[in-house]
C-alpha cells in the first residue's frame, strides 16, 4: 500500500516541477523534471514519466526563451 502512495506523490511532484520550469529557473527545473520522469518510468508509471519528460523539455525551452525575451524588451 505504501509504495503506491509514494509513487503517486512522485508523479504529482514531477508535474509540479515541470510546470515550475516554465516560470522559475527553467534549466534547473527542466533537468529535475526529466530526472523525476525517468524515475517514474522505472517505478512503473511510464505514461506519466514520458509525459513529464516531454513537458519538461517543452516548458524548459519556453521558459528560457521567455526569460531571454524579458531581458531584451
Amino acid at each position: 500500500m505504501y509504495p503506491a502512495i509514494q509513487n503517486s506523490q512522485l508523479v504529482v511532484a514531477g508535474y509540479i516541477v515541470v510546470f515550475l520550469s516554465l516560470f522559475i529557473l527553467p534549466i534547473i527545473f527542466m533537468i529535475t523534471g526529466i530526472v523525476i520522469g525517468i524515475i517514474n518510468i522505472t517505478k512503473g508509471a511510464s505514461g506519466h514519466g514520458i509525459l513529464q519528460i516531454i513537458l519538461a523539455l517543452i516548458f524548459g525551452i519556453l521558459g528560457t526563451f521567455m526569460g531571454i525575451l524579458s531581458l531584451l524588451f
